[in-house]
């Protein structure tokens, strides 16, 4: 085929759960709606903060699995941005004539 793969759309879909989420996104997902569970149960709702304070681990876990454009989900990208800035970067580059020593022993020894 001339060197031309076929591959599907979705062929990295097939590895999510549910073709939408990892093992940690439906972790967050559950502890977020367990957390909101449990605020639910002991804080008194007549209040509109009180609905507020209940929702926010809900709220927040949904933000934090919600997909993006170019990105799995906004966790995946806050990953990559922590580890864009906080972890060195080393870029190696030999140059453009570099005689590497193991490879001009071997061409030596071609020649011989």
């Amino acid at each position: 085929m001339n060197n031309q793969y076929l591959v599907p759309a979705n062929s990295k879909k097939s590895l999510l759960i549910f073709g939408m989420f990892r093992k940690i996104d439906l972790i967050i997902a559950l502890v977020g709606v367990g957390l909101t569970a449990i605020l639910s149960l002991t804080i008194n709702l007549n209040s509109v903060s009180g609905i507020l304070i209940a929702l926010i681990p809900l709220i927040l876990a949904a933000t934090l699995v919600a997909p993006l454009p170019n990105y799995h989900n906004l966790l995946q990208f806050l990953t990559n941005l922590f580890n864009f800035f906080s972890k060195r970067r080393t870029y190696l580059w030999k140059g453009w004539s570099f005689i590497d020593e193991q490879s001009s022993e071997d061409t030596s020894q071609k020649s011989k």
